[in-house]
C-alpha cells in the first residue's frame, strides 16, 4: 500500500513541479520557458491522471473480499504506476529501480 502511496506522490509531484519546457530546436541562449497556459494545462492534466487513478485504486481496495484480490488491485495499481513513470520521466524511473548503494559508517 505504501509503494503505491508513494507512487502516486511521485507522479503529482513530477506533474506539479515539472520544470518549464525548453524547445531543443532553438539555440541555448534562445529558448523560452514554456508559457503559462501551457504549463498550467499540464499541471492540471497530471492532477486529474493521479486522482482518477487513486480513486479506480481505492475502488478495487474497497471491492476485494479476499487477501488475493488486494493482492491483485495492489499489484495492479503498482505496475501502471510504473508505466506512467516510464513514461513521464525514464531518468528518474531507472533511479528509482537502482539499490540504493551502501553507506559507509563514519567514524
Amino acid at each position: 500500500m505504501m509503494k503505491v502511496f508513494i507512487y502516486s506522490f511521485c507522479f503529482i509531484s513530477l506533474g506539479v513541479y515539472a520544470q518549464p519546457k525548453m524547445s531543443s530546436s532553438m539555440p541555448a541562449s534562445a529558448m523560452a520557458p514554456m508559457n503559462f497556459k501551457d504549463q498550467k494545462a499540464k499541471i492540471l492534466e497530471n492532477l486529474n491522471f493521479a486522482i482518477s487513478n487513486m480513486t479506480k485504486h481505492r475502488e478495487c481496495i474497497t471491492a476485494a473480499n479476499e487477501e488475493t484480490a488486494l493482492k491483485n488491485c495492489m499489484e495492479k495499481s503498482r505496475k501502471e504506476a510504473e508505466e506512467r513513470m516510464k513514461k513521464m520521466n525514464p531518468e528518474a524511473f531507472k533511479r528509482m529501480q537502482t539499490p540504493p548503494s551502501p553507506v559507509k559508517p563514519t567514524k
